[in-house]
């Protein structure tokens, strides 16, 4: 048995947010969770027009980089001296994790280093009502915004942690804050949504196929600045990333990390190197069944984005001496099921 669990109210228009967050009026003081970038652009100020008047209002600024046992400490430290109402958590992947994991260190009394440290994540029953959460993407791809999973990286090792309170009671999917996402942040997160739709329409839960082709068709012209095919790609990454809710973990994703933690070449070239064994490798069968497509007309649309964003087919593409380290570093010293080792192995 599947548990699959989505957030109560998913938003899906441009400019909706002053909308959505009406249903935020009758609290009293909103928790502002951004990074530093977005604060720099004046992007903020955007959301805070969107708010309701009068509500109490604090921002909390952090890098972007991956959840830590440190930022989310400092998060949840300055949410028992505000006590929030609400939290908003307003950018990519990283920074909605990290306001997810907070808010759960907030409500549980737990630190981060104890969650990491159990088996199962405590039920929070009546809490999680003390404090609704908000959940904004900036950027369009890792579909944060409506998992009820998220990672928190220590110097030992990689933790993932699952809770259904990590899904928020509102997603708002609203393009007009991606209209000037700059183009290297619309190609990453771009093959990561693409990753996520192609892969995650193996599970009978959710249909991506949608997604899937509306990635293919939009994200050239995305990369390009173009609005409409902006706004597509935004709505059909918070779609992929719902298929994300039953895979545990998503087979591009696991492999990436591991390859990414070892070589340092970027996140989105490893995920864009598997995903293309991912599509050599696998029939598809049920997702090219719904898009009425056959395999080879399905890969040259493949080819047809990678060249458009400039994505390598394969990670020897970037530097072929990394071959033999791929293989050393993570091929030959991980616990990989046979499916894992073919892919990692086709994608060097």
């Amino acid at each position: 048995m599947s548990l699959f669990s989505i957030p109560p109210r998913i938003y899906f228009k441009y400019g909706s947010s002053a909308i959505a967050l009406t249903e935020i009026a009758a609290m009293k003081s909103v928790l502002i969770i951004s990074d530093e970038n977005i604060f720099k652009t004046g992007l903020i100020n955007e959301l805070r027009k969107a708010l309701p008047k009068g509500l109490r209002t604090s921002i909390i600024t952090i890098t972007a980089d991956e959840p830590s046992i440190e930022s989310v400490e400092h998060i949840a430290q300055n949410a028992r001296s505000f006590n929030p109402d609400c939290w908003i958590g307003f950018g990519g992947g990283s920074i909605l994790d990290k306001t997810k994991l907070a808010r759960f260190c907030y409500l549980s009394g737990m630190s981060v280093e104890e969650l990491i440290a159990v088996e199962k994540l405590p039920y929070l029953g009546a809490r999680v009502h003390e404090s609704t959460m908000v959940l904004i993407p900036t950027t369009s791809g890792a579909g944060a915004e409506v998992s009820p999973y998220l990672s928190v990286v220590t110097p030992e090792k990689r933790h993932r942690l699952y809770s259904t309170h990590f899904l928020p009671f509102t997603t708002i999917t609203d393009a007009i804050y991606t209209k000037d996402l700059p183009v290297s942040l619309v190609k990453s997160g771009g093959i990561m949504a693409l990753s996520h739709a192609i892969t995650g329409h193996d599970d009978l839960f959710f249909n991506t196929a949608t997604a899937a082709i509306t990635l293919m068709e939009n994200l050239n012209e995305s990369c390009e600045g173009i609005l409409s095919a902006r706004i597509s790609c935004h709505h059909a990454a918070t779609q992929a990333g719902i298929a994300l809710n039953t895979a545990e973990p998503n087979i591009i994703d696991k492999l990436a990390n591991a390859i990414e933690d070892d070589i340092k070449i970027g996140y989105s070239n490893v995920v864009a190197a598997l995903l293309y064994a991912y599509v050599q490798k696998n029939e598809l069968t049920m997702l090219l069944d719904t898009l009425r497509m056959d395999k080879p007309t399905f890969i040259t649309k493949i080819e047809a984005v990678y060249d458009g964003m400039g994505y390598p087919r394969k990670i020897s593409e970037i530097d072929p001496s990394l071959h033999g380290k791929v293989y050393m570093g993570v091929v030959a010293d991980h616990n990989l099921t046979e499916e894992e080792h073919e892919i990692a192995v086709a994608a060097m």
